[in-house]
């Protein structure tokens, strides 16, 4: 979705909030609700977003990627400003999500991402347990993933620990 020609004379911030990005996009009840499904989450959790009320990570997440499906632009946790609950206490030291997250998220097949990636499905299963592989490893996979479920994950996006 492009931004209609008002907003399009505006710029965005830097990491604009849920509710700029909402004016931005011009987002009317309809497409908030078609967000919502999208992102399986209840209408009021996007609601919450779009006034600036902090909402779980898991549920901004989501409604981040439906966002972006919507509207052709990459919107993560990195390049807005959402405010998240418990984001102190319950996702430390991981401030990004991990292979594991992304893969409760989006259901992918271990085995095709290991083929993807060209790498053994062994080497998948250690990431999804937190473990340690290589940088030039982790990236090929995490750069598979991101073309298996059409999202543009980078190895920044996505914890990889101690790597």
């Amino acid at each position: 979705m492009m931004p209609t020609q008002e907003s399009a004379e505006r710029t965005l911030p830097e990491r604009p909030t849920f509710g700029g990005l909402c004016e931005y996009y011009q987002l009317d009840y309809a497409a908030l609700l078609e967000i919502s499904t999208k992102a399986k989450v209840a209408k009021s959790i996007v609601d919450a977003m779009s006034v600036g009320s902090p909402v779980e990570r898991p549920y901004a997440e989501a409604v981040l990627i439906a966002l972006s499906a919507h509207a052709g632009q990459p919107y993560t946790l990195l390049n807005t400003t959402i405010p998240l609950l418990f984001e102190e206490e319950e996702y430390l030291p991981a401030r990004y999500p991990s292979l594991f997250d992304l893969w409760q998220r989006h259901h992918f097949d271990v085995a095709r991402l290991a083929r993807d990636a060209q790498v053994e499905v062994e080497v998948v299963q250690k990431m999804l347990g937190y473990c340690r592989v290589e940088r030039a490893i982790a990236e090929r996979v995490i750069a598979a993933l991101a073309t298996l479920v059409k999202y543009p994950y980078t190895s920044e996006m996505v914890y990889l620990p101690d790597v």
